[in-house]
């Protein structure tokens, strides 16, 4: 099922977060979603969330996610397989499979019996992308997941989700990005914000544009051809 949004607007007291703002998620998809600070990303994707979670299967990683559990790594991650009826009966099968493909994806097998509170920053957000990979959702919504991790953790977290799509046309995703190139090479669909607004959105190289950029950011951008052939954009 896609997800539409239709002329969401959100106001913090006489301050405008979000403005008549419309958009189709399409059901198979990784949509990345970019645009500078204050531009309205999270509060979209949390709206989202809101509005959706009743109707759909949904995980969401937010920005911040490194509260307090006193629990090992594993136990972490089995809180995305847990409902009333787990409590109740205790995991299955399918769920330790899940909890341990869910660590392997994120390369973090080796983390299982430390305690959470143990770890540092980028390690917590990828047992927190592992709970919901291990939630087996329709949609994951995640904001911000590869801001505390380096490089290769990145570029290792996007691409399980890509696979993951491709194994299973029922899944799609929606990633809050700060990193434009990141989000060039992995998103099959692009939502660039400004002051609010939805500035473009489509596919990423239709998109995504100097003059789009620079518009959203104030700041003119140049675009590069790599040696593979993939375009990058860089501030100049």
């Amino acid at each position: 099922m896609n997800i539409t949004i239709n002329n969401l607007t959100v106001k913090a007291g006489s301050s405008m977060i979000l403005c008549d703002v419309s958009h189709e998620f399409e059901n198979g998809k990784l949509h990345c979603v970019i645009g500078p600070n204050g531009s309205g990303k999270t509060t979209l994707v949390k709206e989202i969330v809101k509005s959706f979670s009743r109707k759909e299967s949904i995980a969401f990683v937010p920005q911040e996610t490194f509260g307090n559990f006193v629990l090992q790594v594993r136990d972490v991650i089995a809180l995305g397989r847990y409902d009333s009826t787990r409590f109740l009966y205790g995991e299955s099968q399918q769920d330790k499979d899940r909890i341990e493909d869910a660590a392997k994806r994120m390369a973090i097998s080796h983390l299982l019996p430390r305690l959470y509170d143990s770890l540092s920053g980028g390690e917590k957000q990828a047992v927190m992308i592992a709970r919901a990979l291990a939630q087996d959702a329709n949609w994951l919504i995640m904001d911000e997941p590869c801001a505390h991790l380096d490089v290769k953790s990145s570029q290792k977290a996007l691409s399980n989700l890509q696979d993951i799509i491709a194994q299973d046309n029922s899944k799609s995703c929606i990633v809050v990005l700060h990193d434009i190139n990141m989000a060039l090479q992995y998103a099959s669909s692009i939502v660039l914000m400004s002051e609010g607004k939805i500035l473009a959105a489509g596919k990423p190289n239709e998109a995504i544009t100097n003059e789009s950029l620079s518009e959203a950011y104030d700041s003119h951008f140049e675009r590069i051809e790599g040696y593979s052939g993939r375009a990058f954009f860089i501030p100049t």
